[in-house]
């Protein structure tokens, strides 16, 4: 699946990773019912192929405090495969990170072509 430049996906979740918020957009890519993936742990749509060491990467970089940007490949709930380009950053309240927000569009077609190759050498 290729997202249109008019979708974008977003999601909160906790500091564990666990959805608290997606938009419409999220669930239909995804191929979800609005709300069912809330209270369910975000890398319910994570690809198989992904590797680890990416979203340990992702997970350093936001834990930190700081934005995380990258691609990331992901499958829905019937199978559908899609790419997208994410930035993933911290919110905070009284000073302490207590979730994170995710935004995430059309992926740039040669930067997905790179991103296959570097992960391909990680896995």
């Amino acid at each position: 699946y290729h997202l249109s430049k008019d979708e974008i996906l977003i999601s909160a979740t906790d500091t564990r990773g666990v959805i608290t918020f997606a938009n419409k957009t999220f669930y239909d890519v995804a191929q979800y019912e609005y709300g069912q993936l809330v209270n369910q742990p975000h890398r319910t749509i994570r690809h198989p192929d992904m590797p680890k060491t990416a979203f340990k990467d992702l997970w350093d970089v936001i834990q930190g405090g700081e934005i995380w940007t990258g691609y990331v490949l992901n499958r829905g709930k019937l199978g559908r495969v899609y790419w997208v380009h994410a930035t993933v950053f911290p919110i905070y309240s009284n000073g302490a990170i207590k979730g994170y927000i995710s935004i995430r569009i059309k992926p740039d077609v040669e930067k997905v072509k790179l991103a296959k190759e570097m992960y391909r050498k990680l896995a």
